[in-house]
């Protein structure tokens, strides 16, 4: 009972989100996934992924120093959306309050994430492999997911595979994806958004190749407006819903 009412609570304040987060992966549909230690590499990271015309970058906390590069990103490179990914604990979406991320993301999903995030009242983006994970998560409440590590999932196959077993679920897929598959993925009905860390390759970011990261972006932006990436009579998202 009281983890009932601990949950109807969070989902009451979810209900005051601008955007939930279906609306904004359909909005981004296309997402740079980094890791990267140092903060002003991380801002100047973010304006060329700006330059781009893609409106959201996320920090996965694989990396030590995610925080401080998404809360610099923050400050300042307006007008770019900041999610944080790879997110594990429950204790963690505290140390998310004051950063205030568009979205966070899980590479899988427990009870306990569940609550901390609807107690946290951020748009919450929960990872599954399979198709109990994925019903799993739809009896929580959750309407779109991180398909995860995606090519190891079973790739866009899996993904038609899901389709016919939760249709009204909307996927990012992540996770061994690169600019040559990216195509098959955003053919898929169920794809809200696809993410990845392609996009922005490790020497590139070694090198300070800003302008490869911009290109590397524009492409996949290019090839998403090309390929028309959204759901048809897609669902709810993961704020109002639960």
């Amino acid at each position: 009972m009281l983890l009932n009412r601990i949950l109807d609570h969070s989902s009451a304040k979810s209900n005051n989100r601008e955007m939930e987060i279906g609306d904004l992966l359909e909005s981004a549909k296309i997402l740079p996934s980094i890791r990267v230690e140092n903060p002003a590499a991380a801002v100047s990271l973010a304006e060329a992924v700006k330059a781009s015309g893609l409106s959201m970058i996320e920090f996965s906390l694989a990396s030590s120093n995610a925080l401080a590069c998404a809360k610099a990103v923050s400050e300042m490179v307006p007008g770019l959306s900041v999610a944080v990914g790879m997110v594990t604990r429950p204790a963690e979406f505290d140390q998310l309050r004051d950063l205030a991320p568009a979205m966070v993301s899980s590479p899988g999903l427990t009870r306990a994430l569940a609550v901390a995030a609807r107690q946290a009242g951020f748009p919450y983006l929960p990872g599954i492999q399979t198709a109990s994970e994925a019903l799993a998560a739809r009896e929580d409440g959750f309407q779109t997911l991180r398909y995860t590590p995606a090519e190891l999932a079973g790739g866009p196959a899996g993904l038609r595979a899901l389709a016919a077993i939760v249709p009204e679920v909307g996927f990012c897929p992540s996770g061994g994806i690169t600019e040559s598959s990216l195509p098959a993925y955003l053919t898929q009905n169920n794809v809200s958004c696809v993410a990845g860390s392609w996009l922005i390759p490790r020497p590139v970011v070694e090198n300070e190749d800003w302008d490869i990261v911009t290109e590397l972006c524009r492409r996949a932006a290019e090839k998403a407006a090309q390929l028309q990436v959204g759901r048809r009579g897609k669902q709810g998202g993961n704020t109002a819903d639960q």
